[in-house]
């Protein structure tokens, strides 16, 4: 014979802390790397055309090194 413990409630308690915790650590990640994504941009725009040929990059490159498209053939 099986036995059913209830709570004194009957319901069981709902905690949200730990998803929210969850979501907003998340969304730090997010904006931490857009950030980073975003710096990295800005370094390579203001790079010189000597330096850009030195690397193999023209600054028609850049979008697709933003977006992570980018391939080197």
């Amino acid at each position: 014979m099986a036995t059913v413990v209830h709570s004194a409630s009957g319901f069981s308690r709902f905690n949200p802390l730990p998803g929210l915790v969850a979501r907003f650590g998340r969304m730090a990640a997010f904006w931490q790397a857009h950030r980073r994504r975003s710096r990295e941009l800005r370094e390579l725009f203001s790079l010189e055309e000597r330096d850009l040929r030195d690397l193999g990059l023209s600054r028609s490159d850049f979008m697709s090194i933003h977006n992570g498209t980018y391939r080197r053939d």
